[in-house]
């Protein structure tokens, strides 16, 4: 079994100011979740897992590295079910 996700990438222009030649207009390649929560190939659904990523044989993991956006490996982005909105609770002393 392989993992893969699907990440949209582009690129993005923003102004950054250089020492020594004052603003300049930097190009950077921006990586972006794509939101695919299920993919099906031959008839089989397969669920993106708690990490991101999908969890395929070997074939299917080939046939989608050939589309555009898909990459190996884990997700390098957090899944939003994971993420606590309210954050760490802390108890005061009385």
């Amino acid at each position: 079994m392989a993992k893969i996700h699907h990440a949209i990438t582009g690129t993005t222009e923003r102004w950054v100011f250089d020492a020594e030649r004052g603003p300049v207009l930097r190009s950077e390649m921006v990586k972006q979740d794509a939101g695919t929560d299920r993919i099906v190939h031959e008839g089989r659904t397969y669920e993106r897992g708690p990490d991101g990523a999908f969890n395929v044989p070997e074939d299917v993991a080939q046939f989608f590295l050939r589309q555009p956006d898909w990459h190996p490996g884990p997700s390098p982005f957090v899944n939003s079910d994971e993420v606590d909105p309210v954050g760490p609770r802390v108890r005061r002393r009385q």
